[in-house]
C-alpha cells in the first residue's frame, strides 16, 4: 500500500518535534537528530529544504536553530512531501520517466490511478496537526452521587 519515504518520515518527525517544543524556541538539527534517533546529515538537508519552501524558519547564531514558519494546522502532508521533492504514490505505473513493464496491458492501472488521485486530494486537505499532535480532549463531566442520596 502507500509507503512514505524516509525523507518524508524524517520531515514529519522533525515537524512534530518543532511543534511540541516551547513556543518561540529554536531547536538545532543536532538536538532533533539525537532525540529522534535520525541521521544528522540527512536531517540537516531535509531541514534546509523545508526552510527554502517556507515550512520552517532558520535562525543563525548561538541560540540558532529551526522553528515552524506556520502552524501544523496550515501544512498538509502533500505540501510537506512536495517541499522535500517526494511523491505520495500508491502505485509505480510511471516513475522517474519510466513505465512499469505491465503498463500497456495492466487492468488495474486506471482504477488505481483514480484511487491515487482521490488520495492525492485527501493528502492536500488534511493538516499535519490532525495526526502529529496529541488530540485535544475536553474534560469529562462525571456525575457523582451525593453521599446524602
Amino acid at each position: 500500500m502507500l509507503r512514505l519515504s524516509k525523507r518524508i518520515e524524517y520531515g514529519l518527525m522533525a515537524m512534530q518535534y518543532l511543534a511540541l517544543s516551547p513556543a518561540g524556541a529554536s531547536v538545532s538539527v543536532r538536538e532533533i537528530a539525537q532525540r529522534q534517533g535520525l541521521p544528522y546529515e540527512l536531517l540537516a538537508k531535509i531541514m534546509q529544504q523545508l526552510a527554502r519552501r517556507g515550512l520552517v524558519r532558520s535562525r543563525q547564531g548561538l541560540k540558532g536553530g529551526y522553528q515552524l514558519a506556520k502552524p501544523l494546522q496550515a501544512i498538509t502532508l502533500k505540501e510537506l512531501a512536495g517541499a522535500l521533492g517526494q511523491e505520495l504514490s500508491l502505485v509505480a505505473c510511471e516513475s522517474g520517466g519510466r513505465r512499469c513493464s505491465l503498463y500497456a496491458r495492466c487492468s488495474l492501472r486506471h482504477p488505481l490511478m483514480r484511487l491515487e488521485a482521490r488520495l492525492d486530494r485527501l493528502f492536500g486537505q488534511i493538516p499535519l496537526s490532525e495526526f502529529l499532535l496529541p488530540p485535544v480532549t475536553e474534560p469529562q463531566i462525571t456525575s457523582q452521587r451525593s453521599p446524602y442520596e
